[in-house]
């Protein structure tokens, strides 16, 4: 099976004004504020998300972590680049 995003991918996102549990999210790194990182929410509260990485094996972060609801910059939607991979984000 082909992963649904891969690195170098361009999306366009959309505010995620509420998460809920297996959508994917963009989060900001907490080591590194300016780097995102898309991430699969497994549990959200008020104060927090918890996230998983897809790529686990991967992922140079703990596979799991709770980040601020402030640090989720919003879901993906549409994958616009490369030209030949363009198309919803499922």
């Amino acid at each position: 099976m082909e992963p649904a995003l891969r690195d170098g991918d361009w999306l366009l996102l959309v505010p995620a004004r509420s998460a809920r549990p297996g959508q994917l999210v963009v989060v900001r790194d907490p080591a590194d504020r300016d780097r995102l990182l898309v991430k699969r929410v497994l549990r959200a509260s008020p104060d927090g998300v918890e996230v998983e990485s897809d790529a686990r094996h991967r992922d140079h972060l703990a596979p799991r972590g709770t980040i601020q609801a402030a640090d989720v910059v919003g879901r993906p939607v549409f994958r616009y680049a490369p030209l030949r991979r363009a198309g919803p984000v499922r």
